[in-house]
């Protein structure tokens, strides 16, 4: 599992690296185009990105926790009907937001802060925001589709949608800066239109049939509604909380300071956003996963991820805030020209202090999102506001009063502290109840070989019996283990791979269930089953038969690059 979770991170951060890369290219190309005026432009805009981005996760994120804990259960089905209802919702809401912002983008360039007195604001401002418009309900579905790939295991469709993203964007900027000179807003339009060709190419990949899901408004069920949008409220409030603090910050700074603080924020959110991909790829890889443990009710399975998770995360943010520190300067020089040597001074100290909260952050982040995984979004939507709006904000405003500017980046630092010390209490009381499973009712192998897999069918015999399981229900449980195994290892291992399967017996009252992970080749008994009975299968197939005829229900799925059988007994 520790080895899958280093996949997923990766996984993670490729897809999460899409819309802030987007603009990451747009600020860097804009600054030095357009100079610091423009920056200005982009620091008003944040809210309004924030905001996209936290509605977009309530579907997100909701259908990507529904469908783990449907896909731990085996229900593939079901699984599919939450991606669909998903999409129907997102694409309903996301034209409706897209349509208000291209008539009204006016009146929002005056409520973002625009100023009449800075020439020409409210006009760029307004024009960016209607060449954003069209790729806005681009963005909500792309989310949806990708969060459900993860489960699927294609990572190279995942991969060749971001880059063709990114390289799309990139060549619509340049020929918005040399080609159409449309300024500001050709910078938007590009952004829309690499959106636009992002979703056509996943769109094309769910269309296929063959794909395990595929959408079909046909499979749109109302009853899944509320249980997306339960899921996915922590993850809308966590954005939704990030627009507050946005606002906020730029009325701190609006209400008294220098205006060239703004270029300065700017710099630091867009550092920051690089470092957000690599936070939120181990915390959504800790999301799914944790979702998928927490359906299987595998508890020490879990904690042995949470560990992993938290050690590499915390080196790998040292590592980060000790090169951010040397290279602030030349980080700055990016957003920023060379002839604006007041800018990049206050931007290179910005970005020194706000590195420091990056150790604080990757924890507390992993923390709260196993607290979302296993299903406490009350709270995890409790801490994102306390976090991001009242500690954050709250500090800001206190330490803008003692030490001036430098008080806005310091608050990072000490909400993201106080965030990490209450999800770790909170986790500790509240995870151990959440698992109604008890250790005594849960028994793991991690078999590498055929003689390891021999001794784990001996153990669980040995186990039914010692629970007090009536002698042939134990023998059977033991067979199975015994067939399962020898099929993986005899047809499955490929030579020279590392191969491995885990086996986990689960007792839940009068049902006991067998679970089978293992990375080998891809095989479905249950269609097996048919070949067999049809007498096309290339052997007799005796294990297969004995376990379908003898089990209440088997149940094969793929995800994560995985096989993943289900045997109830």
């Amino acid at each position: 599992m520790n080895g899958l979770f280093r996949q997923m991170v990766v996984v993670n951060i490729v897809i999460n690296l899409i819309m802030p890369c987007n603009q990451l290219i747009d600020t860097i190309m804009t600054g030095q185009a357009y100079g610091a005026e423009a920056l200005q432009v982009y620091a008003l805009f944040l809210p309004v990105s924030s905001f996209l981005i936290a509605a977009s996760c309530l579907f997100s994120k909701g259908t990507q926790i529904t469908c783990s804990h449907f896909m731990g259960r085996g229900k593939i089905r079901e699984a599919e009907q939450v991606l669909c209802t998903a999409a129907c919702m997102a694409a309903v809401t996301s034209i409706a937001i897209g349509v208000l912002v291209f008539v009204f983008a006016g009146q929002l360039s005056l409520l973002l802060g625009a100023s009449a007195e800075v020439p020409g604001q409210i006009r760029d401002m307004s024009g960016y925001l209607r060449g954003y418009a069209p790729g806005i309900p681009e963005i909500f579905l792309l989310d949806v589709l990708m969060c459900v790939l993860m489960l699927e295991g294609d990572e190279n469709v995942l991969i060749y949608a971001s880059v063709s993203m990114l390289i799309t964007n990139a060549l619509g900027n340049v020929a918005n800066i040399f080609v159409f000179k449309m300024g500001i807003t050709g910078m938007a339009l590009a952004t829309s239109f690499s959106n636009i060709v992002a979703f056509i190419y996943m769109l094309i990949y769910f269309l296929n049939k063959s794909k395990m899901f595929h959408l079909s408004i046909k499979s749109f069920r109302p009853y899944y509604v509320f249980e997306i949008i339960k899921n996915g409220t922590p993850s809308l409030t966590y954005f939704g909380s990030l627009v507050i603090r946005s606002a906020i910050m730029n009325a701190l700074v609006l209400s008294g300071m220098d205006r060239g603080v703004l270029v300065s924020i700017l710099v630091a959110n867009n550092f920051a956003v690089v470092t957000d991909v690599l936070i939120s790829g181990w915390g959504e890889a800790i999301l799914l996963l944790e979702g998928v443990l927490f359906g299987e009710k595998d508890e020490s399975g879990a904690k042995s991820l949470l560990t992993g998770a938290a050690i590499s995360g915390a080196v790998v943010m040292c590592l980060i805030t000790v090169l951010t520190f040397f290279f602030r300067v030349p980080i700055s020089r990016l957003f920023i020209k060379a002839d604006e040597a007041v800018y990049i001074t206050m931007a290179a100290r910005a970005l020194s202090i706000t590195a420091l909260c990056l150790v604080p952050d990757i924890l507390q982040c992993i923390l709260k999102k196993n607290v979302q995984a296993i299903g406490c979004p009350r709270y995890t939507s409790v801490t994102n506001i306390l976090t991001n709006v009242v500690y954050c904000c709250g500090f800001a405003w206190i330490l803008t009063r003692i030490m001036g500017s430098d008080g806005l980046f310091v608050s990072y630092t000490v909400c993201y502290t106080m965030a990490l010390v209450s999800n770790f209490v909170f986790m500790m009381l509240v995870s151990p109840k959440k698992y109604d499973i008890s250790k005594d009712d849960f028994i793991t192998f991690n078999i590498n070989s055929l003689e390891e897999g021999m001794e784990a069918s001996e153990k669980v015999y040995r186990y039914c019996m010692d629970k007090g399981m009536e002698k042939r229900k134990s023998t059977y449980l033991s067979l199975f283990v015994e067939e399962m195994v020898k099929n993986t290892v005899v047809h499955g291992f490929v030579p020279g791979h590392r191969n491995s399967m885990i086996v986990k017996l689960i007792r839940s009252g009068e049902t006991t269930k067998i679970s089978i992970k293992d990375n080998c080749r891809h095989f479905d008994p249950s269609r097996y089953y048919e070949k067999v009975c049809e007498g096309t299968a290339p052997d007799s197939g005796f294990g297969i038969k004995m376990i379908m005829k003898l089990s209440k229900n088997v149940v094969y799925t793929s995800s994560f690059n995985l096989n993943n059988l289900f045997v109830e007994v």
